[in-house]
């Protein structure tokens, strides 16, 4: 893959046979530099919501949480991960 190529990317996901809601989580941080991205790479994190247990939501949330907050800044040099990044599917 090269810098100037463009990635493309979707989120899908099931909510299983146990719950009403989806518990996935997900992340994805698209480098806004190229040194960045050539040292890393882009980053994409799925957490799966655990199907049948309790706080799946919860659970997936603060697997991702845990990435952006502690992995991501050091892959950024310090860089807030983007708010529009990350969500629950």
């Amino acid at each position: 893959m090269l810098w100037d190529q463009k990635v493309l990317y979707a989120t899908l996901s099931d909510i299983g046979l146990r719950r009403r809601n989806n518990q996935d989580s997900f992340c994805v941080q698209m480098c806004s530099e190229q040194e960045v991205w050539e040292k890393y790479g882009h980053i994409f994190i799925v957490a799966d919501g655990m199907g049948g247990h309790m706080n799946g939501k919860e659970a997936s949330r603060r697997a991702i949480d845990t990435v952006a907050g502690h992995i991501l800044p050091v892959l950024t040099g310090g860089q807030a991960l983007d708010p529009t990044a990350y969500g629950l599917l």
